[in-house]
């Protein structure tokens, strides 16, 4: 969307959006003020009924002692009727007080002392009555005559005028509250109304500038899908182009070794070599742009295996060793004790990592030592187990701030050291960007002119299952079979080992004759002829052909093969082309 249009839209749907809180607070405020008016009718309610239970019980007070002065004159039962009908009816008047004031504790206390003072006239009542009835007009009327009744009954007069007063003074503030929580709401949906009105005059304004920006947000959106689009098509040149580009590349590498052994010293050897040395750096930022594009693409597939960390760790180590004693580094691999012997993880891409970060140190480091340890570690809050791998040197180090931008892409540490030390600037980018793919993260501490430490935490599960090593390279893991753990009582199952291969390739006819076509192609005699780059391709044709039929164990074949002959260690790569044609072979009668 164009700046001008998003700045039209935000503007009127931000004073559209102020509107509708508006209306939003009106609405909830209103809602609330009929609460309370709700409320207050009710509390209102809830003290007329106490007044008119409290002048009621009057009443029946004054009931009850008029059908007593009845039977006192006349001395007939038939007197007393009403005299107990007031009677009942005051005791459920009182009962009917107490409850209503039971929310109330000081008027519910009052309400006890009127059902006392009650008790006490009616005590009175009923004892003149029974004296009238035993002993005559006269000893009744002597009592009578003390005033005790009428003291009584001024006592309960009183507590009933005490009750009312409380009762009258609150309902005269509730009904204060319930005018006031009226006018609020009338105000307040009279603004909700004005801004209901405005809120509707904003949305016509906000619809007649939306249309007449619509032609234009379909234009951007147009632009933008051709945008990505391009981005895309980009992104599929590049990692089609790298890939065919590779293996020219390593043809011309691989002559020019030839033509560099073969010329003796002098000018064209230097040129030779400095040909070599040009298009080696050229391969790596292709290799380097090729792996960078398939994470761009969303291509990268992370494929867990069980491993043997020791021995991959090993592997490390001799991968490394003869490019550490030419710089006279002590180069140290170590393993902690508390690492599992089999954990669960891609160990392709972890070792391409690990060789990036190895590389670099080995790299940047003029003296002193590079050391690589494994560790594990399992944390009380987390289900999962985590391999710690670290690389420390004592080479140039890393500056503080720029911690963070070394892991940016095409990104040299400093311009002063990009003459001494070559590299594209891609290596710890797609190293960081391949842990973040694993579940991981690689960090750095770093002190300039002390070296540097970059830690690699990927989260791993233990295996059930242990990998095994066959055929003639009993130093590397390759061909895994893998065997359940032993049960209880040390009892191996060996009828349940399962190949890889025989499990998971997709078409192992057609694997194993791709393979034996391989074998028969001129390609081994070229590899003969150009020990590196040519068995570099070599390692990606084999590649290519375990990623299209699902190959596991061949895939890790062909890493290792690149990665021997990727550091000139010919005679790790030796080793590995002489086991091939026992691979062909053992692919051939798995498929048989």
């Amino acid at each position: 969307m164009p700046q001008r249009a998003r700045k039209v839209r935000t503007r009127y749907l931000a004073s559209a959006l102020v509107v509708l809180v508006m209306i939003g607070c009106g609405v909830i405020t209103s809602a609330l003020n009929t609460r309370r008016n709700l409320e207050d009718a009710r509390r209102v309610s809830h003290s007329r009924s106490v007044l008119t239970a409290l002048r009621s019980s009057l009443s029946a007070m004054q009931d009850l002692e008029l059908g007593q002065r009845g039977y006192i004159i006349v001395g007939e039962d038939q007197y007393l009727e009403p005299y107990h009908l007031s009677r009942e009816i005051l005791d459920n008047l009182l009962s009917e007080v107490e409850t209503l004031t039971r929310n109330n504790p000081p008027q519910h206390e009052r309400s006890k002392l009127l059902r006392q003072a009650a008790d006490r006239k009616k005590a009175y009542l009923a004892r003149t009555i029974d004296i009238r009835r035993t002993q005559g007009e006269v000893e009744v009327s002597r009592i009578s005559a003390t005033g005790e009744g009428k003291s009584l009954m001024d006592v309960f007069r009183q507590r009933i005028s005490d009750m009312e007063v409380v009762e009258e003074k609150l309902l005269g503030g509730l009904q204060q509250s319930q005018i006031h929580n009226l006018t609020r709401t009338n105000l307040i949906v009279a603004l909700t109304g004005g801004a209901a009105v405005l809120s509707t005059a904003i949305g016509v304004l906000v619809l007649f500038f939306y249309l007449r920006n619509q032609e234009r947000m379909v234009a951007v959106t147009q632009d933008k899908d051709r945008a990505v689009q391009s981005d895309k098509a980009k992104g599929d040149f590049l990692a089609m182009m790298s890939h065919e580009i590779r293996t020219p590349m390593n043809a011309i590498l691989g002559f020019g070794e030839l033509l560099e052994d073969s010329l003796p010293a002098g000018q064209q050897k230097h040129y030779a070599q400095a040909i070599l040395s040009s298009g080696n750096s050229l391969l790596e930022l292709i290799n380097d742009i090729l792996d960078l594009s398939k994470i761009e693409a969303s291509k990268l597939e992370i494929r867990p295996v069980p491993v043997d960390v020791r021995r991959f760790i090993g592997n490390l180590g001799t991968l490394f060793s003869y490019r550490a004693s030419e710089k006279g580094l002590n180069y140290r691999v170590e393993v902690e004790p508390g690492v599992p012997s089999v954990l669960v993880f891609d160990a392709l891409r972890l070792r391409q990592i690990m060789v990036n970060l190895i590389g670099n140190a080995l790299k940047f480091t003029r003296e002193g030592q590079v050391r690589v340890s494994a560790d594990f570690r399992k944390p009380p809050d987390d289900s999962r187990g985590w391999l710690v791998l670290t690389v420390t040197d004592t080479g140039i180090g890393i500056d503080k701030e720029q911690h963070k931008a070394i892991f940016q892409p095409f990104y040299q540490v400093d311009s002063r050291n990009s003459r001494d030390f070559e590299g594209t600037g891609l290596g710890l980018n797609i190293s960081g960007r391949l842990a973040e793919a694993m579940g991981g993260e690689v960090s750095v501490e770093s002190v300039v002119g002390q070296g540097s430490t970059f830690t690699l935490s990927i989260p791993v599960t233990r295996s059930e299952f242990v990998p095994e090593t066959t055929g003639d390279m009993q130093d590397e893991t390759d061909f895994r079979i893998l065997h359940p753990r032993k049960g209880k009582g040390g009892i191996p199952s060996d009828s349940s080992s399962v190949r890889i291969e025989a499990g998971s390739l997709l078409d192992p006819a057609g694997l194993a004759e791709a393979l034996a076509a391989l074998l028969a192609s001129p390609w081994p005699e070229l590899v003969k002829l150009v020990p590196a780059q040519a068995t570099i391709s070599f390692a990606d044709k084999i590649s290519v052909l375990a990623s299209r039929h699902g190959s596991v164990s061949l895939q890790d074949y062909a890493a290792r093969l690149r990665e021997a002959a990727g550091t000139f260690d010919l005679e790790t790569a030796g080793r590995h082309l002489d086991a091939f044609p026992e691979i062909v072979k053992s692919h051939s009668a798995t498929d048989a």
